[in-house]
């Protein structure tokens, strides 16, 4: 992705009930967060700029097929302690996906910029609060991430988008990448998606037997490190910190190209 080309993200909304949007309301609640809107055509609820975005939201309707990811509900399925981490609760979410009653489309356009990817992010995290702020969703399938937030993260991780915090904006990094574990017998799989957009190949680690929330979290701190702009990793290369002794070599996942995580004396 070069400076100057255009990204897309694509989610698809999901409501407890027949969500009350319209293109007067999203224009009001994007407008008190200082964008201004023009519709560029009639489809959906809202088809058009909102500042120098283009933004759809389609119309609502009743749920015919949940779109989670392939590896749900395998990774709402693992032991993981939720309530130790800071990443986006799978099982919660998928809870929450299986409850709602409407969904509806939403698309983003904006022209990246290699150099601060995190706007592409923020400009998700505030556009989608306006959204949650009238008409709140009960879960939302971030398709570029395979992955699926819930009730309770989205109430939480959509206000860093918010500018009228006490503090200035920050970005929502648990939104900006999927972390995910599974677990098959006794071995685990953790992996990201996502950091590409952050000039880094994502991060798998397989233990043969271990702790499924200290995956989690070990990737996750990986990825966070990444996204906050501290760290690049690169194939051979050792890693010390996160109380880690490890080094990186390619793999793959899913035919997408990995670095896999290996600590020392695993081999």
């Amino acid at each position: 992705m070069a400076n100057g080309d255009v990204q897309y993200f694509k989610a698809t909304l999901y409501f407890d009930s027949e969500p009350g949007i319209s293109e007067e309301s999203l224009t009001k609640a994007w407008g008190a967060e200082g964008y201004e809107c023009e519709l560029v055509n009639d489809k959906g609820v809202f088809d058009g700029l909102r500042g120098a975005t283009r933004v759809f939201v389609g119309t609502p309707e009743p749920v015919t097929a949940r779109l989670a990811p392939a590896h749900y509900p395998a990774v709402a399925q693992a032991d993981v302690d939720w309530s130790s981490l800071f990443c986006v609760d799978a099982k919660a979410a998928y809870d929450d996906l299986r409850q709602a009653t409407h969904q509806c489309e939403f698309g983003l356009f904006i022209i990246a910029d290699e150099d601060n990817p995190e706007i592409a992010h923020n400009e998700i995290a505030s556009t989608l609060l306006g959204i949650h702020q009238v008409a709140p969703m009960r879960a939302v399938v971030l398709h570029y991430l395979d992955m699926v937030v819930g009730r309770a993260n989205l109430d939480d991780y959509l206000n860093y988008a918010n500018s009228h915090l006490d503090q200035p904006q920050q970005m929502a990094a648990m939104l900006a990448f999927g972390a995910f574990v599974t677990e098959e017998g006794e071995a685990i799989t953790a992996w990201t998606t996502g950091l590409n957009r952050f000039g880094q190949t994502d991060i798998l680690y397989e233990m043969k037997a271990g702790d499924a929330t200290q995956a989690l979290l070990t990737i996750f701190g990986l990825a966070h490190l990444v996204v906050s702009g501290r760290r690049r990793f690169a194939a051979g290369e050792a890693i010390t910190s996160l109380d880690l002794l490890a080094r990186l070599e390619p793999a793959e996942l899913h035919g997408q190209p990995m670095l896999r995580v290996v600590r020392h004396g695993a081999e």
